[in-house]
């Protein structure tokens, strides 16, 4: 029978709820946030596959099943909702108030993805963040109930123990067993009350949600010092600590030992450490804080939003580092994710000084990884190097580019030496459970080689961006050869479309046509067999693959990269018929955009562009996601305005009639709608009339048009600037900020004021008519609200001066 699960929260009376189904599901959940909606969900008999079943009946439902097919019967009072399932055969059905479907007579499948029913109300996420928020919120203040309860039975037991103890001088000892016994078993619960408080407080996303979690630690690990000197019934089993060698494993030479010991005192701020000439060890099993928890309390730092987070993470890192020093049998020492999650934190804070105790974090991790015995540390750990390469910001500098060659080659190393060690060990993959245990432990490098990659292409380091697409494709290959040996391996990766994309971004500024053309092909392969794309890894090609490799083309000779773009497009048209491209015009945008780059001098441009829009156009009556759209026209508008003062006065009347229908038509909102593009090309097109008069008249009459609708952009206030004098120029906008309305619907570049800057010195003077965002009135405000807190601080220092006499 399916296990099901109800988890009902209501204010008022509690709501009926019915949850069935067959023998094949194994769990489902349902919940209602509403008290007055009741809903049913129910499994048909018929194909049941269905894992897992979550039924929310708020204004926001979600139902998921992760194995088709699968068929359900479903009853709603909530707000209307579609039913979407996307599948081979996509089905969109309008599922209304009260209303019932059933999915055998709609034939809707389930894919192996997921089956959405959500709310049309624009709050519906809203509300279902902020009700699992609440969910989190009650889950912890159920464990910190719990947590009390047993606290004050553990507290109760304690004192029964301690007066049967001191009642008289010789106690019952079977009743002094037994009373020792039951306070021990509370105290073992105790502290794994304390483990889980922690674990979901830690959870929660509030503002001091890590100091609360802290505290708790804090607690625990005093509350157990306590016990380990109190629940000892005789003798002392005092061990001497101070030798460098402790139960770790770990020899430790006297340079480290005496770094730890001035960064224990350091991070105590104060706190006495403990007394080790009068610590007993305890006879009775009291389980200690675990290495998990003080994870769970460095996950909840590295959440928050506290800007020295680092520091809190360290501190805790340094005191982990004390306890095991001191109370090796109790506290395990800290591992390479201790160390990880310190860094983590500090990369993701805005503390001035990350960077710095990031690199002393590492060398004090190596140097604790080298020392004899079998530290639990891995010099080169994946989630150590991953952090820290992610704190890296500025890949040009001499000294981080000299961190981030020598960390993340370490990294590449290490995964994939790890193939050799396991093959060396002989670690076999035994069965589908133990696989699935070592999935848990693999980390996803994606997004740190996805990072490197992406900042090495946004500062110009092409060869060093694609030498990392390589070095994702090896550790790729890697992972396959281990998996067929049967072998282990410690890290995966997912190398996706996007990166590709990039990659064919960057080979554009380096004017690298020949191996953009490699890269798309290798795609298009890949696309066409989807063995190879499993074997290989290389992603299928989206329509923003076929655009940037066209952008790539710009650079080669005209006929070749005309010939080339045109099979390109054959192919992305015949996968947009067959659905394995998503639909999109920006493959023929970019093909047109090529044929201005290479023939804007020919005369024929026009009809090369028009037969482009007509191939739009036809796709577009079996697909309406093909239609020509606002880019379209605008793409059209330029080509019209290219190089029109270098052709023949028939073409340039050609040109300009031409651009003079689309634009009316854009106008009339025949063809798209207007941009700040629109007026840029069409003023481009105007400013080849030869005609003085027209030419000026024409060109203030368009900019007049494009500062009414919000369309002033950089190009626009250029071509005026161009086309007419001085004078006039500043009798139309001025002198100094442009007017906010003006700028509203740009979409391209824009500037602020009239000398084609966005800021600067004496940049916030008022001017008549135009707005400057109120900024005189800012400042004053700012001016005052500054010297309000100065005289407060004096006001405190006099009063304190007074009082301390």
């Amino acid at each position: 029978m399916a296990t099901i699960i109800t988890s009902l929260r209501q204010k008022g009376n509690a709501a009926k709820n019915i949850a069935s189904s067959t023998s094949r599901m194994r769990r489902v959940f349902f919940a209602s946030n509403n008290a007055s909606a009741t809903s049913t969900a129910s499994m048909s008999p018929l194909g049941q596959q269905c894992r897992s079943l979550f039924f929310l009946s708020t204004n926001d439902m979600n139902i998921n099943c992760v194995r088709p097919p699968t068929r359900f019967t479903l009853t709603s009072s909530s707000n209307n909702c579609n039913i979407n399932s996307k599948d081979n055969g996509s089905t969109t059905l309008p599922c209304c108030h009260g209303k019932e479907y059933t999915s055998t007579s709609t034939n809707i499948m389930i894919p192996p993805n997921r089956l959405a029913i959500r709310c049309k109300s624009s709050t519906a996420n809203k509300k279902n963040h902020k009700n699992v928020d609440d969910a989190s919120q009650a889950r912890s203040e159920s464990k910190l109930a719990t947590l009390l309860e047993i606290k004050n039975v553990t507290n109760q037991a304690k004192e029964t123990y301690k007066s049967l103890l001191s009642a008289s001088s010789s106690p019952d000892e079977s009743s002094l067993q037994n009373a020792h016994q039951n306070w021990i078993e509370n105290e073992i619960q105790l502290s794994d009350a304390y483990s889980k408080a922690i674990k979901y407080t830690a959870k929660l996303r509030l503002e001091n949600t890590a100091h609360k979690s802290r505290l708790l630690l804090d607690e625990m690990i005093s509350r157990h010092d306590e016990i380990s000197s109190e629940s000892s019934l005789g003798g002392n089993n005092h061990k001497d600590n101070h030798s460098n060698s402790n139960n770790n494993g770990i020899l430790i030479d006297d340079d480290i030992i005496s770094e730890m010991i001035k960064k224990i005192h350091f991070s105590s701020n104060g706190r006495a450490l403990p007394q080790l000439t009068s610590y007993t060890l305890s006879t009775a099993v009291i389980p200690p804080p675990t290495i998990k928890d003080f994870h769970n309390v460095m996950h909840s730092w590295a959440s928050s939003k506290a800007k020295k987070k680092g520091v809190h993470a360290e501190a805790l890192l340094w005191r982990m580092m004390e306890l095991a020093t001191l109370y090796p049998e109790y506290f395990d020492f800290p591992n390479s994710r201790t160390f990880a999650l310190v860094i983590k934190c500090y990369a993701n804070s805005t503390y001035n000084q990350s960077s710095e105790r990031i690199e002393k974090l590492h060398n004090f991790h190596d140097r604790l990884a080298t020392c004899s015995g079998s530290p639990p540390l891995t010099k080169d750990d994946p989630y150590l190097l991953m952090h820290s390469i992610k704190n890296i910001k500025d890949f040009t500098s001499a000294e981080n580019k000299r961190l981030l060659n020598e960390w993340f080659a370490r990294l590449h190393s290490h995964v994939l030496s790890s193939h050799e060690t396991h093959s060396e060990e002989g670690t076999k993959i035994s069965s589908t459970h133990d696989n699935n245990d070592k999935n848990e432990e693999r980390v996803d490098l994606t997004g740190t080689y996805n990072f490197i990659l992406r900042r090495l292409v946004q500062t110009g380091q092409i060869d060093g961006a694609y030498k990392v697409l390589g070095q994702m494709h090896e550790l790729y290959d890697s992972n396959r050869k281990a998996e067929k040996a049967g072998l282990d391996y410690v890290a995966t990766i997912d190398i996706k479309t996007n990166i590709y994309n990039l990659v064919l971004v960057s080979l554009r500024r380096k004017k690298d046509e020949t191996l953009a053309i490699g890269l798309l092909n290798q795609m298009i392969e890949s696309m066409s067999d989807s063995s190879k794309q499993s074997e290989t890894g290389i992603p299928i090609p989206n329509d923003q693959s076929f655009a940037f490799a066209f952008g790539a083309l710009r650079f080669m000779d005209m006929n070749a990269a005309k010939s080339i773009a045109e099979n390109f497009l054959l192919v992305f048209e015949e996968n947009v018929k067959n659905k394995r491209i998503s639909p999109s015009t920006i493959v023929h945008h970019a093909y047109m955009e090529l044929l201005i780059a290479h023939f804007g001098h020919r005369d024929d441009l026009l009809s090369m562009c028009d037969d482009v829009v007509d191939r739009i156009s036809k796709l577009a009556k079996d697909i309406p996601e093909m239609e020509p759209d606002t880019d379209t026209w605008d793409i059209m508008l330029k080509a019209c305005a290219t190089n029109g003062k270098d052709g023949d006065e028939q073409n340039l009347d050609k040109k300009t009639k031409k651009a003079r229908e689309i634009f009316e038509d854009i106008k009339t909102g025949k063809k798209g709608k207007l941009t700040d593009r629109s007026y840029q090309h069409m003023m481009k097109c105007v400013s080849f009339i030869e005609d003085e008069g027209e030419r000026t008249e024409e060109i203030i009459d368009l900019f007049r048009r494009a500062a009414k609708g919000g369309f002033v952009s950089v190009e626009v206030l250029k071509l005026l600037k161009q086309n007419v004098s001085a004078k006039e120029f500043t009798d139309i906008v001025g002198r100094g900020r442009l007017a906010d309305q003006w700028l509203v619907n740009v979409t391209s570049s824009s500037v602020k004021y009239t000398d084609f800057t966005n800021g600067g010195e004496n940049k916030h003077a008022r001017r008549k008519g135009k707005s400057t965002s109120k900024w005189a009135k800012k400042q004053r405000e700012r001016e005052s609200m500054i010297q309000t807190r100065k005289q407060a601080k004096n006001e405190r220092r006099e009063k304190k001066r007074m009082i301390t006499g």
